[in-house]
């Protein structure tokens, strides 16, 4: 935790800190089709 220098005040306005930087994912393309039938992608993940 660091010390803040000074109080932000309004809370609405934009935040200038330099210890923050806003984490960014990808979502990542997966190789198995998706599939429509819900109980079959059930049995699959069970191998019913």
């Amino acid at each position: 935790m660091e010390k803040i220098p000074a109080r932000v005040t309004p809370k609405n306005l934009r935040n200038s800190c330099e210890f923050f930087s806003p984490r960014t994912t990808v979502e990542r393309e997966t190789t198995v089709p998706r599939t429509d039938n819900a109980r079959k992608a059930f049995d699959d993940l069970f191998n019913f």
